[in-house]
């Protein structure tokens, strides 16, 4: 149908289905009546362009079709706010409009069934939202959302498509009750119905009092199938995305800008400690199934907040995280969550982990903050799972910073490239749970694997590694420890610390095997410094020193490679100390306590 061009004094609304034909309308004039009329009579109503009034809301019936001339040609004015309705219909679309207010909220609504009314729920089914641009920019005391799909009662809401729309402002100026741009959702206690099978493209979400869009059910009314793809989230006080108990959700090609910043649309504790610091993320996802890919997050107070305990998780893929003031993400659940292909990074914490199963795989991590990634999982009461798993990652510092700031249960590190960090890892807190794996792994420009303080290490391996230019490997108060280094190359970096590379105490056993170490222009006297202190109660189950070749080029010190202090010789059950040579200095085992050689066979 031909939609007749708008001239300054009037044009046309044309009408087709049951009744064809076409209505004068003047640009600038109030069409409330006209095209309530024009919607009872026919299927398809076609609004030419021009600025029109509405005075009230409109409820477009099944099957009808509500079409402008574009969402920069026909714009539709109201005092106050005006809904367009789409209330237990089906079949209906909606496009080609701009709904501005100078005093309130406008929405289009799409509800199944009203709230706390079971009974008026019917099928909504087949829903277009197409090239809307709602402008609710108004510091106004109403509480709308933009684009509001609400299954209220027993009945679903499905196949709902919001295609290239753009909303700006919903947020209204009463305290923390700001509103979103776009809210999706379903909710057990007001019926049985949920929302499925829905697609947001190319629509861009901007100045939200709450979120930009809400994905949000609870229990068995928890959205089904949510596509979202193409889109902007923006400038919003919290989320830019909240996933709310929602599952098989994709996210694709979306840009996150500026989420959890926009606080004075919102009255928001902005402590980063406060409760609701969490909701304050470019992604939120709570119990929720999803897949984000291709996504861009930059300048979000948080790059993205998880609690998830579905049993699927988390995918990301291809993802960058960058610039968030307080830190790149926030992320807690018993699910598993994975990344692979991700960049973070920025003058921040890049990642804050707890109490959760994370893999992360081929994920680039790089900043300048005193601790890179947070990965702590409180108390043994407080953890159900604490797994980091990091293959084939890579890791930047920036000399002084340290990477891992742990308390963990396990953290799995394979095939992975570190550069410029001070130390690895910093362990923390009291628990005797926490284990570190490195294999296969290189680090140029360490100054340390770390320090690990007591009661906070139950095993570190470290296999197959290569490090060039480091000082220390790593110095242990650790009571209970298991350690093995073994099949690495070293080569320590040319300094004037005379502290050994390895510095372990108290430690349940030891393992430092078939190891190949260039020392070049230092002051280090050993390379191994091991002690028990005398008021341990547990005896030490082994030493193993074996097969071990170092290179000493230009040291200043007398170099040994092995110091051993065991005041009691019931604390070494056994030692092994054998086939290790030493060149360019002379070969020593250095200092050992007289009572335990005699448990120590050397070779």
């Amino acid at each position: 149908m031909t939609v007749v061009s708008c001239n300054k004094s009037s044009s046309y609304m044309m009408l087709s289905g049951n009744y064809n034909g076409k209505i004068p309308i003047k640009n600038g004039t109030d069409i409330t009546l006209t095209l309530k009329n024009a919607i009872s009579k026919s299927k398809k109503v076609t609004l030419p362009a021009g600025t029109f009034r509405l005075s009230s809301s409109i409820s477009l019936p099944n099957g009808c079709t509500l079409e402008g001339s574009g969402s920069k040609s026909t714009i539709i004015e109201s005092a106050k706010g005006v809904d367009i309705n789409v209330l237990n219909v089906s079949n209906v679309t909606i496009k080609g409009l701009k709904l501005s207010s100078k005093g309130g909220h406008s929405s289009i609504k799409v509800q199944a069934g009203i709230p706390k009314d079971k009974k008026s729920a019917r099928p909504v089914r087949n829903i277009i939202i197409q090239d809307i641009f709602i402008d609710n920019l108004a510091n106004v005391r109403a509480l709308k959302h933009g684009i509001y799909v609400r299954a209220w009662a027993n009945e679903d809401i499905e196949n709902v498509k919001i295609r290239n729309c753009k909303v700006i402002g919903a947020y209204g100026e009463h305290h923390n009750k700001g509103v979103d741009n776009c809210y999706v959702g379903a909710y057990e206690q007001e019926g049985t119905g949920t929302v499925r099978n829905v697609e947001i493209d190319n629509c861009h979400f901007s100045i939200a009092g709450r979120q930009n869009l809400s994905i949000a059910g609870k229990g068995k009314n928890k959205p089904i199938n949510i596509r979202i793809s193409n889109c902007v989230f923006e400038n919003s006080s919290l989320g830019g995305v909240d996933l709310e108990e929602a599952t098989d959700v994709v996210i694709s090609d979306c840009q996150f800008k500026n989420n959890g910043i926009e606080t004075r649309y919102f009255n928001l504790n902005t402590d980063k400690k406060s409760s609701k610091s969490s909701m304050r993320s470019g992604l939120v996802a709570h119990r929720s199934n999803a897949r984000i890919k291709n996504c861009t997050f930059t300048n979000c107070f948080y790059g993205y907040t998880s609690v998830n305990t579905q049993k699927q998780g988390l995918l990301f893929e291809n993802c960058t995280f960058k610039d968030a003031p307080i830190g790149n993400g926030s992320f807690a659940g018993m699910a598993t969550t994975k990344y692979i292909g991700c960049t973070f990074s920025g003058e921040k914490l890049l990642a804050s982990i707890y109490n959760g199963s994370f893999i992360f795989e081929k994920c680039h991590f790089s900043g300048a903050a005193p601790r890179l990634i947070n990965v702590s999982g409180g108390g043994l009461k407080r953890r159900t799972v604490g797994k980091a798993s990091f293959n084939s990652c890579e890791f930047v510092g920036n000399s002084k910073n340290t990477l891992f700031e742990f308390n963990y249960e396990t953290i799995d590190i394979n095939n992975s490239k570190f550069d410029k960090f001070e130390s690895i890892i910093s362990s923390s807190g009291n628990n005797r749970q926490n284990s570190i794996q490195i294999t296969k792994s290189s680090f140029s420009d360490v100054g340390s694997l770390g320090f690990f303080s007591p009661k906070t290490i139950q095993s570190l391996s470290v296999v197959e590694c290569d490090f060039v230019n480091i000082n220390s490997l790593w110095k242990s108060e650790t009571i209970n420890g298991s350690f093995e280094f073994s099949k690495n190359s070293v080569k320590v970096g040319s300094n004037n610390d005379a502290a050994a590379i390895v510095k372990c105490a108290n430690f349940a056993d030891f393992k430092f095997e078939n190891n190949t170490i260039e020392v070049n222009n230092s002051d280090k006297e050993q390379l191994i410094d091991l002690k028990t202190n005398k008021h341990v109660d547990y005896p030490t189950k082994g030493i193993v020193v074996c097969g071990n070749k170092v290179e000493c080029k230009e040291n200043k010190g007398n170099l040994k490679l092995l110091s051993l202090q065991v005041p009691n010789e019931s604390l070494l059950k056994n030692g092994e100390v054998r086939q290790n040579t030493i060149n360019g200095t002379k070969a020593s085992l250095g200092k050992m306590s007289p009572k335990v050689l005699k448990k120590i066979v050397v070779e």
